[in-house]
């Protein structure tokens, strides 16, 4: 979605999502938004949602106690 603001000149690229569950499908999904920044590379991004992956151990909660591809792919 892009938005404007009125009386603003300035457009803004916002995007929500609802990340899957599978490895195979949230590597496609970190590839995709990575082509769409650089489809729009100066314009302003909020990028939002659940992406159904963690950034850091301490997010994490049970299971093994490693950060998956998709972890370090985000």
């Amino acid at each position: 979605m892009v938005i404007q603001h009125l009386g603003d000149k300035e457009i803004y690229m916002i995007t929500n999502v609802y990340g899957p569950k599978k490895l195979e499908d949230k590597l496609k999904l970190l590839t995709s938004l990575e082509e769409l920044r650089e489809r729009h590379p100066n314009m302003p991004w909020i990028l939002a949602g659940n992406f159904n992956m963690i950034k850091s151990l301490t997010e994490k909660k049970g299971g093994t106690r490693k950060l998956g591809r998709d972890s370090i792919a985000f």
